[in-house]
């Protein structure tokens, strides 16, 4: 069999800057899997249509200068709004972690937005002004984004899961949040040295830019080959698992939780929860799959065509250059699609967004009060009302066995969560459980075995 090293050798005029734009396969990204992003899309379409009549370079270089535009503005608006307003929230209620790994997901998301003027200019130029080390910067904030949303996703999935366990709650504490955000950040950085150390900026004959990753060379270009298969792993596959293994869990233990308390709200929230696991889900497998597809697709079509020494045709490269713009828009789409995905199907986040932007629009400031009003069960109560929650309080029991366990307080999946401080008697001493018919109206309660206090919700 031939190898690479071979063929890069024997085959000059293949891999060479006089092929140029019009079938060059390392401008193309076979040499390069990252090099599949805003990296000459329009150049290569444009060396194209030199070739053939039938294909036109402006239409693909404009569709994706709008893509790029439409992301950045609704991307960092719709980030930078979510992170207002659980700021907002937090001054109000209570701190919640799964907010906490909602506000680092649209933090990690604004990131990525920052990167994409840069890449979108050079799609639509076929140029890279912006020197070596923004080569290296914009690399860098754009595959920190993936792997932190990513694992921060995971956190959450799990974070879903551990709500429903009184006994998980020192799991579950602003400061663990914290700990694991950190973790999380740090892994992410150093997943992405590969860039810092090899992306930078190539000049060609014709006096244009390109920035690009460009590895040590190896036979068989074994570095790219393993770069490709690791990201593979680490950003999808084993994530994906455990996401997919998580909420697998947690409707299991909703429906026991059903089985235990079988009412018609508890019901409607096992329909909302499952509609979100399915939103979140396949929304992440929809925008992340095909991006690591195509990174797989250039090692094959690298490993063909040099092998054969022979060219891909002009279709193929055109069918080629459009998923791999595909494939990356998608990539961005989802900086906009992560935190949006838990804001829609969550009636509070609905409200909040509301409030915070008919405020703006008015050009006052927010009345901390209809914050307050935003409730669990998803209605606004005047503020003269108290929406209360009862607690039953059990026997007194020393012991933390599993059957303490099975009466878990009710789990709106993401769509709610009522979370009280993990220091509380009730939480950690007591293991009280949450009577949802109380929270259809306040109600007096005579009872001392009750305990009422006024409801906490998280976003």
């Amino acid at each position: 069999m031939v190898k690479m090293a071979d063929v890069l050798t024997k085959a000059p005029d293949l891999f060479t800057e006089d092929f140029d734009l019009a079938g060059n396969l390392n401008d193309l990204g076979l040499a390069d899997d990252r090099n599949i992003s805003a990296m000459n899309i329009s150049g290569r379409l444009k060396g194209y249509a030199e070739e053939g009549p039938y294909l036109n370079d402006e239409t693909p270089r404009y569709v994706f200068l709008v893509a790029n535009l439409v992301i950045f503005v609704f991307g960092l608006l719709g980030n930078a709004l979510v992170i207002y307003i659980i700021a907002l929230f937090a001054k109000v209620r209570n701190k919640s972690v799964a907010n906490y790994y909602i506000w680092n997901l649209a933090f990690a998301d604004i990131l990525c937005i920052a990167a994409l003027p840069l890449f979108g200019y050079n799609t639509f130029t076929s140029h890279w002004p912006f020197g070596s080390v923004f080569c290296k910067i914009g690399y860098v904030l754009r595959d920190i984004n993936k792997f932190t949303s990513v694992f921060t996703l995971v956190a959450l999935s799990v974070d879903r899961y551990l709500a429903t366990f009184h006994s998980m709650a020192y799991l579950r504490t602003i400061q663990v949040g914290k700990i694991i955000c950190t973790v999380v950040w740090a892994i992410s950085f150093i997943i992405a040295t590969p860039y810092l150390l090899f992306a930078q900026t190539t000049v060609h004959p014709k006096g244009t830019i390109s920035c690009r990753l460009i590895w040590p060379s190896s036979p068989d270009a074994i570095y790219m080959e393993f770069w490709t298969y690791f990201q593979l792993v680490v950003g999808l596959l084993l994530p994906f698992t455990i996401i997919i293994g998580s909420y697998v869990l947690l409707i299991r233990r909703f429906r026991k939780l059903v089985k235990l308390q079988a009412k018609s709200r508890i019901r409607r929230s096992g329909r909302k929860m499952t509609q979100t696991v399915i939103a979140v889900v396949l929304t992440f497998l929809f925008c992340q799959a095909p991006y690591h597809a195509v990174n797989i697709a250039n090692i094959r079509m690298k490993e063909r065509y040099g092998e054969e020494q022979t060219r891909p045709s002009q279709e193929a490269m055109r069918l080629y250059t459009y998923i791999n713009g595909l494939a990356q828009v998608l990539v961005y789409i989802s900086s906009c699609c992560n935190p949006v995905i838990y804001a829609l199907l969550n009636e509070n986040f609905r409200k909040l967004y509301a409030l915070v932007l008919c405020q703006c629009r008015k050009g006052g400031n927010l009345n901390m009060d209809d914050i307050r009003n935003v409730e669990l069960d998803g209605k606004y109560v005047p503020v003269s009302l108290r929406l209360k929650v009862q607690f039953h309080l059990p026997c007194k029991s020393s012991s933390r066995d599993d059957k303490a366990d099975d009466h878990p307080r009710p789990l709106d999946g993401i769509d709610a969560e009522l979370d009280l401080p993990p220091g509380s008697p009730l939480v950690n001493g007591g293991r009280g459980e949450v009577s949802l018919n109380s929270l259809e109206q306040p109600t007096e309660q005579s009872n001392s075995n009750v305990t009422t206090i006024q409801a906490v919700t998280a976003v």
